[in-house]
């Protein structure tokens, strides 16, 4: 059978006295180190953190990152007062992993800012550490790290956008090797860090955001949205806000979003929100999935027929990962906004072209195309 059925080299379940559970997941090592998120769900499991890690081994062998793929996921809600108290207690039960295996960041409900602060509870001196080359060199590594991600690159932070810039790239390189030339139209399904920041980064490229949606509703405007106003006029929830946009917009349930009409449709929601049940739905031009596993294969499949490209989640979620360890290996700037997005970008752009081209020449979707493991996207690892 391919690789997909192979076991991961670690799985450590955690199951705390109070009820709840934790999983880290460690798929693959290079150089005795592996990288990737904590997710922080009512309904993570074991099965998911596998999924996800399991991501994280091809995305970084196809993002050309030398570091294995990893993943960690609470089993909890994440809007409960306990929530430091839960992630401090397992990152306790992980430590040993993060002190020289696994170097953990964010992901669904969890922001690095928080688990810094949990690592300093625990001991630990820096989320990241696992990954620095020269152990000595941990404190003056994080500082120029801290000061590339504040850095301001045009309305946002490098290290709110960076993800959102990533997968705004690989879009754009793709309607470009499409020869779609003239303005494009993006919808984006979720509208948080990379939605909002991928939805920016169209804009300043002279393109429209006609579709947004997320946990609140889905909205649309064939004429384009404010990105700027959208952001602004999100309520105390973060959620989007009728009221901060134009009359003529229509509205619509969240899980029709993947049925706006648009050039560019942005995954950057839930899992698996295109699938075989509402695959026939779509209507775009190009799929790009910064939001991790958010198609199945038979979807995929689906949209390759139609010749419907899909720029997949281990490319377009690449920009956190890519330039974590460009900044830890002191490979991408740390004092200029303009130039570590530009940085960003290219690779980025780089690794979507040669996708794209081993697509065609395979005649397989991308997804299927750049990797052996044909299960990927399916749930039974």
């Amino acid at each position: 059978m391919n690789s997909v059925s192979k076991p991961p080299l670690i799985r450590l379940h955690y199951r705390d006295p109070d009820g709840w559970e934790g999983v880290l997941v460690v798929d693959s090592l290079v150089n005795g180190v592996a990288m990737g998120g904590c997710r922080f769900t009512r309904t993570v499991d074991a099965n998911e953190v596998g999924r996800l890690a399991r991501g994280m081994t091809r995305k970084n062998q196809v993002l050309n990152v030398a570091m294995g793929g990893a993943k960690c996921g609470i089993r909890y809600n994440p809007r409960d007062s306990k929530k430091q108290e839960v992630l401090a207690k397992f990152y306790s039960a992980i430590k040993p992993y993060v002190l020289g295996t696994y170097a953990t960041g964010p992901d669904m409900n969890t922001a690095g800012e928080e688990l810094d602060s949990i690592m300093e509870q625990i001991g630990v001196q820096w989320r990241l550490q696992a990954a620095v080359p020269n152990q000595a060199d941990v404190a003056a590594v994080r500082a120029e790290y801290e000061q590339a991600l504040a850095l301001q690159t045009g309305r946002f932070t490098f290290g709110y956008a960076r993800t959102g810039y990533g997968a705004a790239a690989c879009a754009l390189t793709a309607a470009k090797h499409k020869g779609m030339d003239d303005q494009l139209s993006l919808a984006v399904h979720g509208f948080g860090m990379v939605g909002s920041a991928a939805a920016g980064a169209f804009v300043d490229a002279g393109h429209k955001v006609v579709g947004v949606a997320d946990a609140g509703g889905g909205y649309y405007c064939e004429a384009g949205f404010d990105v700027d106003a959208l952001i602004a006029g999100r309520g105390s929830d973060s959620l989007l806000t009728r009221e901060s946009m134009p009359s003529n917009t229509v509205s619509y349930p969240p899980e029709q979003a993947i049925a706006a009409k648009c050039d560019v449709l942005m995954l950057a929601a839930t899992k698996d929100a295109i699938h075989a049940g509402n695959v026939a739905d779509v209507d775009c031009k190009i799929v790009c999935e910064p939001a991790n596993i958010a198609l199945t294969t038979d979807a995929v499949y689906a949209l390759h027929a139609r010749e419907i490209p899909v720029i997949p989640d281990y490319i377009a979620s690449g920009g956190g990962v890519v330039s974590a360890v460009k900044l830890i290996r002191r490979e991408f700037s740390h004092t200029d906004g303009a130039l570590i997005r530009n940085q960003l970008e290219s690779h980025l752009t780089e690794v979507t072209l040669k996708a794209l081209e081993v697509s065609e020449s395979k005649r397989l979707p991308i997804p299927l195309a750049m990797s052996p493991d044909a299960g990927l996207y399916d749930s039974n690892v």
